[in-house]
């Protein structure tokens, strides 16, 4: 039964080894989608069972190169994600957060941009301490209103707010 789906990262990086000659190193990866190397081994394990579960070979490390083992590039298909996004690159990324945040009419939530851009939550968070364009930072607690009973909830940037689950907030 076929249930793995590639993020839109996981699908560039399965890209790039088909045209890959003998690998890609670890630290190039790492620097091309600006991710640790713990993020790289989950997506290669994760490229690895969306191979296995359609017997198309295998994505594994040999030091600290990642390798395809006798993957038929044919049967992977021009877009191996189902989801039909494209990557977006850290840049891009923040940038449309910041757009987002900025121009919408409606309050964005972090759960909506982890969705959107298929990302955790620290690093939509990141990317929105990053992106701070006019003061010193973003600050947690009521933006506005004190007596609002959901004020701990909001991540103030800008004026405008993003909804923080109560149980992820780190003060």
């Amino acid at each position: 039964m076929v249930t793995t789906l590639l993020k839109s990262r996981q699908t560039s990086i399965l890209r790039d080894l088909s045209k890959s000659v003998g690998g890609i190193p670890l630290a190039t990866i790492m620097e091309r989608y600006h991710v640790s190397r713990r993020t790289v081994y989950y997506d290669v394990t994760k490229i690895d069972e969306w191979l296995s579960e359609r017997d198309n070979g295998r994505v594994h490390f040999e030091g600290q190169v990642v390798i395809a083992d006798g993957v038929r590039w044919d049967k992977v298909g021009k877009s191996p994600s189902t989801r039909g996004h494209r990557y977006f690159s850290v840049e891009e990324r923040q940038a449309m957060v910041l757009l987002y945040i900025a121009l919408s009419p409606e309050q964005v939530t972090i759960n909506w941009l982890m969705g959107t851009f298929e990302v955790s939550r620290n690093t939509v968070i990141a990317d929105i301490l990053l992106t701070e364009p006019t003061t010193s930072g973003p600050t947690f607690g009521s933006p506005t209103n004190a007596n609002n009973a959901s004020s701990n909830n909001y991540l103030t940037t800008n004026k405008r707010r993003l909804s923080l689950p109560r149980a992820g907030l780190v003060q």
